[in-house]
C-alpha cells in the first residue's frame, strides 16, 4: 500500500531560452522553501491531498510574467518501507532515474530498474502567471 508520494517541483529560470531576454525569473516565494524549487508530500492518511502557498515579493521585479514549473522528482513510499523513484525529468547527477524509468529502492537501499512508464521528460508541469 502507498503511504505517501513526494513530489519536488523546480522552476525554469527563463521563460524562453531563445529570446533576447537574458535575465533570470525569480518567481514567488513558497512557504517554507523560498523562490524556485518546492516540494509537497501527498499522504494516504489525507487522501493524497496537500497544499502550498506562494507569494510574490513586491520589491523584486524580475520582468517575468509567467513562471514555468516541472516535476523534477517523484518518490512513491510504500508502507512496507520500499521506495519507488519515478523518472519524470533528466537527472544529471545520476541519483534519480531519467524519464520514463522507474527504480525500486528496497529496505537494504539497493536500487533496481523495475520498468518504464509512459511519462515523457518534463511532461508533468504547470504555468503560473502574475
Amino acid at each position: 500500500m502507498i503511504e505517501n508520494i513526494e513530489m519536488v517541483f523546480d522552476m525554469k529560470f527563463r521563460d524562453d531560452y531563445e529570446s533576447e531576454f537574458n535575465g533570470v525569473c525569480v518567481g514567488p516565494k513558497w512557504d517554507g522553501f523560498g523562490a524556485g524549487e518546492f516540494s509537497i508530500l501527498l499522504e494516504q492518511k489525507f487522501n493524497f491531498k496537500s497544499s502550498i502557498k506562494g507569494r510574490f515579493v513586491n520589491e523584486i521585479d524580475d520582468r517575468c510574467d509567467n513562471y514555468f514549473y516541472y516535476a523534477r522528482y517523484i518518490n512513491v513510499n510504500m508502507s512496507n518501507g520500499e521506495t519507488f523513484y519515478v523518472g519524470v525529468a533528466t537527472d544529471y547527477g545520476g541519483v534519480y532515474p531519467d524519464a520514463p524509468n522507474i527504480w525500486k529502492v528496497d529496505n537494504n537501499k539497493e536500487i533496481e530498474l523495475i520498468f518504464t512508464s509512459n511519462i515523457e521528460r518534463y511532461s508533468i508541469n504547470f504555468e503560473l502567471s502574475k
